[in-house]
Formats: structure tokens, C-alpha cells, sequence
């Protein structure tokens, strides 16, 4: 035993004999020691390491808790519409904001989302508002069971407000549609009293004003099928009855067929077909241009009053249709 520590004690007094001369030897034994000193420090600190990686951790989950879970928000879309029943857009705009409804604590409503009406010919829709939503109370975002209160203005300064349960309109993540008409009616008639002034004063300025006889919006002074609040609807003159929502041609000669109409402004338009008078209208797909794509409907601007197109039938869903008619809402 003795024997093999004496030589074990030799071979490592032999090395550093032989190291300890050489100058790039030690370099490597300044490198060992410093390693050996800091883990020593690392050592003796080991408890504050400890501590500070634990308050470390403790902020980290501190900052997850208090980050919002947000979830699929709801987005609205449809139509704001006047009394007339024509569309806001870019040329004339309203304004829709979203807002979430004061709490149990008095708190005032917070505004969540806002838009501005936009005008596109191939979507009925006029209107597009995402509201975010969030599974914890956030700023900025509605909580998932929360009420909505929605506020539509006009040019006019015309207000329209309503509370809106987004679950009873759709599902986060999905299109939820609701269409607005911004209209006052005061006196409770059904119908909005700036339309029903402006209806009658056209009338007391038209050919058919009678002094003796009231007037009536449900009346068809003109003869022309449709009553006075209908043209109202459909932007056309109740007292005129060449003003009137119609095809003005139709060319069943051209490839792919075509129509030709002068549209009210501010309208979405649908064309439908029927083999015969008794049987069901049906939407049909036509197109814009004899090369676009198939759509449903068509919308027109604010302005100009009237706007002339041309649709396309479309043959391969339109096998020799009997009977046609433009359809508006």
C-alpha cells in the first residue's frame, strides 16, 4: 500500500515539475483555479441564486395571470339604412360604435369597436364591426356573457341605439348580421315622422293634392300597383307613375343573355326566376360582365339617384326561365 501512494504521490510531483516551468502551462492552471473560485462563489450564493430565480418566478406568473385570455371576437355586419330604406356608404356615411354597457357599479359604458359605413356593389352588407372579446376582464374588450350597447349616427345627426346580445345573433368567430334603420318616430305610428313630413309636403305639392281628402301613405295616388310608402321603400316618386322600379330591356340574343335596368340608389337588388306564374320565384346567379364572377345580388351608391346597369344571365343556372323580375329590399 505504501508502495502505490508513493508512486501515486511521484507521477503527480513529476507533472508539476514538468508543468511548472512552462509558460503556456500556466495559463491552464490560472484557467482551473478560476473555474475552481467561482464555483466556490457559486457556491457560497447558492441561496441567493435561489431566491432571486424564485421572485423570478413568482413575476412571471404574476404577469401570465394578469395577461387577458382573449377569444374569437364577434363581428357584425348588415345594413344601416334611413327611413327610405337606402344605404349609408362612403358618399354618405354613418357612424357605428359598440360599447359595453355599464356594470352593477355604476361604471360608464366603454367604447370597444367603431366604423364607418363603406359602399361595395357585390355585397348587401354596408357595415363591418369586430368587437374583441376576452374570457377575463380586459381593457378594451367585452367579456364573453357581456350586453352590447350600439349606437349608429348620421350626417344629419340622426341617432340610433340599441342593446344587442351577441349570442342571440351569432357565435365568436362568425358573421353575426343585423341590420339597422336609423328613424325617429316620436308619435308611435310605425312610421318614421322626418318621412312622413317629407311625404306629405310632396304630395300637398303634387297633382294629386285634394284639399278635402287626408292624406294617406298606405294610398296609391299615382295607379301605379304600389302605395306611398312602398315607392317610399324603393326609391322611386309616389307621385309619379313613370318612376318606377322596371327591366328596360331585355337581349336574349346575346351570349350570355343580358338585361339592361336604371336603379334607385342606395338599394340591394336580386334577380328572380320562375317557369310560370304560379310557381315560386327563385334567386338566380347573374354577373356583372360576361366574364366576372357569378353573384346574387347587387348593390347601388348613395348617389347618383338613379344607376343604369347591365346583368348577365347565366345559362347553365338559368335553363330558358319563363318569367323574371328584379327584386329589391
Amino acid at each position: 500500500m505504501k508502495t502505490n501512494l508513493r508512486h501515486l504521490f511521484s507521477f503527480h510531483s513529476s507533472l508539476f515539475s514538468a508543468a511548472a516551468p512552462s509558460a503556456a502551462h500556466r495559463h491552464l492552471f490560472s484557467f482551473h483555479s478560476s473555474l475552481f473560485s467561482a464555483a466556490a462563489s457559486a457556491a457560497a450564493h447558492r441561496p441567493l441564486f435561489t431566491f432571486l430565480f424564485s421572485l423570478f418566478t413568482l413575476a412571471a406568473s404574476a404577469a401570465l395571470a394578469a395577461t387577458p385570455l382573449l377569444c374569437n371576437p364577434y363581428t357584425f355586419v348588415g345594413r344601416i339604412t334611413d327611413a327610405r330604406a337606402a344605404a349609408f356608404d362612403n358618399q354618405r356615411p354613418a357612424i357605428l360604435s359598440a360599447y359595453s354597457t355599464a356594470d352593477a357599479a355604476g361604471a360608464p359604458p366603454t367604447l370597444l369597436a367603431r366604423s364607418t359605413t363603406f359602399y361595395r356593389d357585390d355585397t348587401p352588407h354596408n357595415y363591418r364591426l369586430t368587437i374583441p372579446m376576452s374570457s377575463t376582464p380586459a381593457d378594451g374588450c367585452a367579456l364573453q356573457n357581456d350586453l352590447l350597447e350600439i349606437t349608429a349616427t348620421d350626417d344629419a345627426g340622426r341617432l340610433w341605439t340599441g342593446v344587442i346580445d351577441p349570442a342571440t345573433v351569432g357565435t365568436p368567430g362568425t358573421l353575426c348580421e343585423v341590420d339597422i334603420v336609423l328613424s325617429e318616430d316620436a308619435d308611435g305610428d310605425g312610421i318614421d315622422d322626418a318621412l312622413l313630413q317629407d311625404l306629405i309636403n310632396e304630395w300637398a305639392a303634387s297633382d294629386y293634392y285634394t284639399p278635402d281628402t287626408p292624406f294617406d301613405i298606405h294610398a296609391d295616388p299615382d295607379g301605379d300597383d304600389l302605395s306611398t310608402l312602398d315607392e317610399a321603400h324603393l326609391g322611386t316618386d309616389p307621385f309619379n307613375p313613370s318612376d318606377t322600379l322596371q327591366i328596360d330591356s331585355l337581349d336574349l340574343t346575346t351570349t350570355p343573355p343580358s338585361l339592361t335596368a336604371s336603379l334607385p340608389a342606395g338599394h340591394v337588388y336580386t334577380l328572380e326566376t320562375t317557369p310560370s306564374l304560379t310557381s315560386p320565384w327563385t334567386p338566380t346567379d347573374f354577373t356583372s360582365t360576361p366574364s366576372s364572377s357569378p353573384r346574387r345580388t347587387l348593390s347601388t351608391p348613395s348617389t347618383p339617384a338613379r344607376t343604369p346597369v347591365t346583368l348577365y344571365l347565366l345559362p347553365t343556372t338559368n335553363p330558358s326561365p319563363a318569367f323574371l323580375r328584379l327584386s329589391t329590399r
